[in-house]
């Protein structure tokens, strides 16, 4: 089975679609992390009239393929930033304000 064998995201605008696949990386210290990779098709019906998909895009399709890139890199930003809040320790707690007179 394959690391890309499931998508964790798909972004839809019109024929545009762009998917996210997270696949780990291991380093040679034994420490795991996930990378993110991006894929961008097209799609399109083929002469026996089923869909399929093309790694190419015409004219019209770059606005929706600029929009579906952008909701893509706005999840992956939402999510980093929510990872980073899981990992980060709780910021001290500030002083309290003096007592009124």
């Amino acid at each position: 089975m394959s690391d890309y064998s499931i998508p964790e995201k798909e972004f839809h605008v019109g024929r545009v679609r762009v998917t996210l696949w997270t696949r780990p990386r291991y380093t040679a210290d034994g420490k795991t992390s996930t990378t993110h990779h991006i894929t961008l098709d097209r799609g399109t019906k083929n002469t026996s009239g089923t869909w399929q998909g093309s790694d190419t895009l015409e004219p019209d399709d770059l606005p929706k393929a600029i929009l579906a890139l952008k909701h893509a890199h706005d999840y992956l930003t939402r999510q980093t930033a929510h990872n980073s809040t899981e990992t980060t320790a709780t910021p001290p707690t500030p002083p309290a304000a003096p007592p009124l007179p």
